[in-house]
């Protein structure tokens, strides 16, 4: 009885595997046709109704998240609307998903004066499945040198890019650690400069975009960080890397006045007014979480109470 009982149980399992496997086969099949049409080259299913699905207005909520033009905000815009050619907005920090480049750019915003800028991805990502249809639903393409001069010159259309990349990860100090209170939040990667380049030789603007709390929304530590740059050299992503979050964090996206080519005597100026530009709100949110994890340092040590003065001070 035993051995009937256990045949019967193989021959379950059999007929299991290999429905799985046919199931896996006709999905594998008809997907194919999707995975393997190269719409990473040009951002062609973008899906407008995604990427203004309710979930993103939640998300955007939970997180506070707010867009602030710089300066007189209505100057900036107007200049945006002005553009006689398509815009790349280069975003710092990257942080560990760029979320706030796809809470602004992915997503539709009524805050944002285009409404269908396209998204620039790592490659790595369109390797895996279904992730990559996610990417490709709203906007994303494949951020490399000769894409990015379709997207602008042929299809005539703004784009957003990371430019700090993966290299950004790696700077991240979180305000969640309480013995970091030195760290460079916001750390800038300034090597990649070949799509300010481009901008250059083609006279197109650049918008720079500042993502204040970006580093906040993830705690990432890791096993050795030189280990982490060498995986950059060799696969494209900082492994290991080991993250807990997200931690509900404001976010702020500060977009600026765009800049122009015409408006600078050589490339490398043009190149240094970009950075310049970032750094004036990267420095500026590096002081204020100095002066905040300072401040939180200092209530979590002993308090006590002068008996002679009541002063208070900290031990």
């Amino acid at each position: 009885m035993e051995l009937v009982l256990l045949s019967l149980f193989i021959l379950l399992l059999n007929v299991l595997l290999l429905g799985a496997g046919f199931i896996i086969f006709v999905v594998s099949l008809l997907y194919g046709k999707y995975y393997f049409d190269y719409s990473e080259k040009n951002g062609k299913r973008n899906w407008y109704n995604f990427r203004t699905l309710f979930i993103w207005r939640v998300i955007k909520w939970w997180f506070k998240y707010k867009i602030v033009y710089d300066g007189d905000g209505e100057e900036t815009k107007n200049t945006i609307r002005r553009a006689k050619t398509p815009l790349i907005y280069a975003s710092h920090p990257h942080g560990l998903m760029a979320l706030q480049t796809v809470l602004t750019f992915a997503m539709i915003n009524k805050e944002i004066e285009d409404k269908e800028i396209y998204v620039g991805v790592h490659k790595l990502v369109f390797y895996v499945p279904f992730l990559r249809e996610w990417c490709l639903w709203f906007g994303g393409f494949d951020i490399s040198k000769e894409n990015v001069k379709h997207m602008l010159l042929t299809k005539k259309k703004s784009i957003s890019i990371v430019p700090g990349g993966v290299h950004e990860i790696l700077t991240i100090k979180n305000k969640h650690d309480d013995y970091d209170i030195d760290g460079d939040d916001s750390m800038v990667y300034k090597k990649h400069t070949g799509f300010l380049r481009i901008a250059y030789e083609n006279k197109i603007g650049v918008v720079p975009v500042y993502n204040d709390g970006e580093n906040d929304i993830f705690y990432v530590w890791t096993i050795n960080n030189n280990l982490r740059k060498l995986c950059i050299k060799s696969f494209g992503y900082p492994f290991p890397s080991f993250f807990i979050g997200p931690f509900r964090v404001p976010l702020t996206t500060y977009i600026m006045k765009p800049i122009f080519p015409a408006d600078y005597k050589s490339e490398k100026e043009f190149i240094r007014g970009y950075y310049d530009k970032i750094d004036k709100y990267a420095n500026k949110s590096n002081k204020s979480k100095k002066l905040t994890n300072t401040t939180t340092v200092a209530v979590k040590k002993d308090v006590h109470e002068c008996p002679h003065c009541n002063k208070i001070f900290f031990k």
